[in-house]
């Protein structure tokens, strides 16, 4: 789903793992351009600084015009 997802509307997903889990997240934006991602409905994983999370990217990040 994330793929089509991506295909359609260009959104940038990462695989995140830890000891406990692997997970398929969205990768969203502050205000001011950090970007994290929301896992189990309101902890965030910031990107720059993803503590114990491994993060691969699955797709690519498209160039805002």
């Amino acid at each position: 789903m994330w793929r089509l997802n991506h295909r359609l509307f260009g959104w940038h997903y990462v695989h995140m793992s830890n000891t406990a889990t692997d997970i398929i997240r969205r990768v969203r934006h502050t205000k001011s351009g950090r970007a994290y991602v929301v896992y189990f409905s309101d902890h965030l994983v910031f990107l720059d600084e993803p503590r114990r999370w491994w993060v691969t990217e699955l797709t690519t990040q498209e160039a805002k015009a």
